[in-house]
């Protein structure tokens, strides 16, 4: 039902408006409250107010909403049109705030995004969406619709805003192609990962470990915490993201570079 729901709010153009009212009385929930504050000196580790973050894969901002909230300057990825409309009614006004309306992937260009009837499992990879119903992980989730996307790289976007502090990529699966358009070191970044991604994520740990002197973490699921006492080696957490996740978990690797 709730599927349906959502679908027709996208025929009838009424998706952002009503997600965006939903986000802001979600806001309100203590729960939620509660949920920000730990989120806030997660991330705060990480950056501090007035420096820029890209929030790669954005949907409809829970990120990017925190990112502000500590007074960071945010540049928003999402090519998702619903999203954008989200995005746009919820943080327009923030003159800190910066809606890059492209893809990022390994090369400029275009490519095809499969479409989910969940916006926030919309990807670019077809190798994901075929892992994903092999896994059964979300059940009757459908990838049914596709539409073309203009493609940019990292690169190109620090080129236009200036290096970030702390990049967000959650982009379904498509996190190695991200990480091949960066060819410079950033200061910090988190890659989602999960069973279905697990190798592509080992190769963007090889990339970035050829780009700087990165070393790496742990967080599970939304616990807003790392699993590890200590920053480890690209040897180290590839054997513990191999080890800790299961078919039903998931999680975000942590790179940075020490001062």
């Amino acid at each position: 039902m709730h599927r349906k729901i959502t679908e027709l709010t996208h025929k009838v153009g009424l998706y952002g408006p009503l997600r965006a009212v939903k986000s802001r009385v979600d806001r309100l929930k203590p729960e939620n409250i509660r949920h920000r504050r730990v989120s806030e000196t997660f991330y705060g580790q990480f950056f501090g107010s007035g420096d820029l973050v890209f929030d790669v894969g954005a949907n409809v901002g829970n990120r990017t909403e925190i990112f502000l909230d500590l007074g960071a300057t945010v540049v928003a990825v999402e090519p998702q049109v619903p999203c954008q409309d989200v995005l746009r009614r919820l943080f327009e006004h923030n003159s800190r705030f910066t809606l890059v309306t492209d893809a990022l992937g390994a090369k400029a260009g275009q490519a095809k995004m499969f479409v989910s009837d969940a916006l926030v499992l919309s990807t670019l990879s077809s190798e994901w969406v075929e892992k994903m119903r092999d896994s059964g992980r979300f059940g009757d989730v459908e990838w049914s619709r596709f539409t073309t996307v203009a493609v940019r790289t990292m690169d190109s976007l620090i080129a236009e805003h200036g290096e970030p502090s702390f990049c967000k990529i959650d982009v379904e699966g498509f996190e190695l192609d991200v990480v091949k358009g960066l060819n410079t070191p950033i200061r910090a970044l988190s890659l989602e990962v999960a069973a279905e991604n697990l190798e592509g994520i080992v190769a963007a740990l090889d990339h970035l470990a050829v780009l700087g002197r990165y070393e790496f973490n742990f967080s599970p699921a939304e616990s807003m915490s790392m699993s590890l006492d200590t920053w480890v080696d690209a040897v180290r957490i590839r054997q513990h993201i191999r080890t800790t996740l299961d078919a039903a978990s998931f999680g975000d690797v942590y790179a940075r570079i020490p001062a």
